[in-house]
């Protein structure tokens, strides 16, 4: 799986409108091109960082043929708006997978959306999943089976999948037709809390482990 890449020219570049109203070559990357309406034409996946100053928000953008913009996601640089969006093709398919994984003083969110667009940007959802979670012990909310097929579901997508954008951690990533980037998710969090874990062990092993400490 790759984004298909392609010469993009000088008039590509200065038709892609930036978000603070002017043209800044330097902050709009062109990720590449991928069929993402499933239609047989490749659009153009941009990356709009024009404002990301101003408004500590990148904006991926998805253009059609004509150079109009028929999808576009903020991920925000602050942890209320941290987002991340992939290229996910699952059976030949072209889709964008939504992961927003939160973490809150010791309180988890996790949540994730599959969904295709058509050539007016319209989702439509494939699938959809979320879990929560407290890894304090306070509240004993830590379902070790919703857990494990959330984490096990997610990197199934993962592994499909290629970043165009995000935000996690106010870290801004994005893959580029030279630089491609993917992701696993490993429940970071599973790992600060000085657990021994064996080479061998599940993710319902680690999970059960990390319960057990938390008594």
């Amino acid at each position: 799986m790759s984004i298909d890449g392609n010469e993009i020219t000088e008039r590509e570049l200065d038709a892609v409108p930036s978000e603070n109203g002017y043209y800044d070559r330097e902050k709009i990357v062109v990720a590449g091109y991928a069929d993402l309406t499933n239609d047989g034409i490749n659009e153009k996946i941009v990356l709009d960082l024009s404002a990301a100053e101003e408004t500590q928000e990148i904006i991926l953008k998805i253009m059609n043929a004509d150079g109009k913009t028929i999808w576009k996601e903020s991920a925000g640089i602050p942890h209320a708006g941290w987002n991340s969006v992939y290229l996910c093709t699952v059976d030949g398919r072209n889709l964008l997978l939504r992961y927003n994984p939160y973490m809150n003083q010791g309180w988890g969110s996790y949540s994730y959306e599959l969904f295709s667009i058509d050539s007016d940007g319209t989702e439509s959802t494939v699938d959809k999943g979320e879990v929560s979670f407290d890894i304090t012990g306070r509240t004993g909310e830590f379902d070790i089976e919703e857990m494990a097929s959330f984490y096990n579901k997610i990197n199934e997508y993962l592994d499909k999948s290629i970043l165009l954008l995000s935000t996690e951690q106010g870290e801004p990533e994005y893959s580029t037709e030279s630089r491609i980037v993917t992701r696993r998710e490993d429940f970071p969090w599973l790992y600060g809390a000085g657990i021994e874990f064996d080479e061998n062990d599940s993710i319902k092993d680690k999970l059960l482990k990390y319960r057990e400490n938390m008594k």
